[in-house]
């Protein structure tokens, strides 16, 4: 049976298979140019709805009407994402209208990141009771752009990213992490607590949030020193956290957490003695960190955290009393860089046993001021790096982590890059 536009359900349905592989952009060019079929292509678009805008795309008004059109000439089938980037300020009514839009139309992903005209952007009162989204990305044009006045309830959440946030009482606190019960993924992306803020502690907790990441970005996490973020999840099961992070704390036991990467750095700043303090805090928290986690079966440490550790005079001391079974340990080292030949990946597993321990000990050229150094090579790499060593760790660090991973399966190591200057 046709429908009023003379498309039977069928051929409505090869219509929208046809649209999904095209974008927005396409299907409104060929629905506008056609006479036949394609005309009616308004009321099957994709269910999947891309909105990016930015200087060098298109004008400003025209972009407004685009997205206006799309909205309004849609019908009312559910959509499954719906993204809205732009790169230059855009009207707050219009991703307010877009938000609105996905929320009401039962949308499952919703990505918003957007610079606006307004000083403020409110989230509709839709967003706070959604039960359609499982996975929500928000960037913030600037940290205070987007505000959250009521306790969210995403009961079915699953995916949260937040992009470029700062916490404080009333604004992204601890509140929209409690109001997701069923998160498993959390990733907070150069975000920061708001310093000075009433908000000294970051409760993250879920029963279910199985993976945590604190990625790096402008704002100084490890600068305020009265600030922390404590984390509660009895499922976590993969940690991660890069750049500089504040003091973190694992409260309760976590008998699913196997699997650490860190990747942290020493902070920066010009004035040296302001340097040396935050270079002792960084120290601290990573120290910290490890103590708390030391139950972990999969890790891996950047280079610049060896860095870290190796700056701790009386690493050792800070360790834990025993060392575990180290038969059951190995090392990894690992090489994710490209050379002037093209890219390579490169591991190299040692197994922990006397035969092999060795092989990985070994007196340090004279040049280096630390007494004794963990080498370890990567023989398949041998042309690139003309026999060098690719990664070198002091033997008391090395020392102070098996002593602080007992149950370690393997510890992962990133391995140093070598330029072409070193070659030659």
């Amino acid at each position: 049976m046709e429908d009023i536009d003379g498309l039977s359900p069928e051929e409505k349905n090869i219509l929208g298979f046809i649209t999904s592989f095209l974008d927005n952009d396409s299907v409104v060019q060929a629905s506008l140019a056609s006479d036949g079929c394609w005309k009616f292509a308004w009321d099957s678009l994709t269910a999947v709805l891309d909105f990016e805008y930015g200087p060098s795309n298109t004008e400003r008004n025209l972009f407004t009407m685009f997205v206006n059109g799309v909205l309004a000439h849609r019908d009312n089938s559910p959509i499954s994402m719906l993204r809205f980037a732009a790169l230059a300020k855009i009207d707050t009514v219009l991703i307010e209208k877009c938000v609105q839009y996905a929320l009401i139309h039962h949308a499952r992903e919703l990505d918003i990141g957007a610079f606006c005209d307004e000083t403020f952007f409110e989230m509709p009162s839709e967003f706070y009771i959604s039960q359609s989204l499982r996975v929500l990305k928000l960037s913030n044009a600037t940290p205070t752009r987007l505000i959250l006045n009521q306790t969210v309830a995403l009961t079915n959440l699953k995916f949260l990213q937040l992009k470029n946030f700062l916490f404080t009482h009333q604004n992204f606190n601890a509140q929209i992490f409690s109001g997701c019960p069923n998160l498993e993924t959390l990733v907070l992306r150069k975000c920061a607590i708001s310093p000075g803020d009433k908000l000294k502690v970051l409760n993250v907790s879920g029963d279910k949030l199985k993976k945590i990441e604190i990625l790096p970005g402008r704002f100084p996490w490890a600068y305020v020193y009265d600030q922390r973020i404590e984390i509660c999840a009895p499922r976590l099961a993969c940690f991660k956290c890069q750049g500089t992070v504040p003091e973190l704390c694992f409260k309760g036991a976590m008998p699913c957490l196997d699997s650490l990467y860190i990747d942290l750095s020493h902070p920066s700043s010009y004035q040296t003695a302001v340097v040396d303090e935050r270079k002792e805090k960084m120290e601290e928290i990573l120290i910290n960190m490890i103590g708390d986690l030391c139950n972990m079966i999969y890790i891996f440490l950047s280079s610049k955290t060896i860095e870290i550790l190796s700056a701790i005079p009386n690493l050792c001391e800070r360790g834990a009393s025993t060392f575990g079974n180290l038969r059951s340990q190995s090392l990894r080292a690992d090489n994710r860089h490209t050379d002037k030949n093209g890219s390579f990946d490169a591991t190299v597993d040692t197994p922990r046993s006397s035969a092999s321990e060795e092989s990985l000990v070994s007196e340090p050229p004279k040049e280096h001021n630390l007494p004794t150094f963990c080498n370890l090579k990567c023989p398949n790499l041998a042309s690139n790096s003309k026999g060098k060593d690719l990664l070198s760790v002091p033997s008391r660090v090395m020392s102070y982590l098996l002593q602080s991973f007992p149950h370690a399966n393997s510890i992962t190591f990133e391995l140093t890059e070598v330029s072409s200057d070193e070659e030659d």
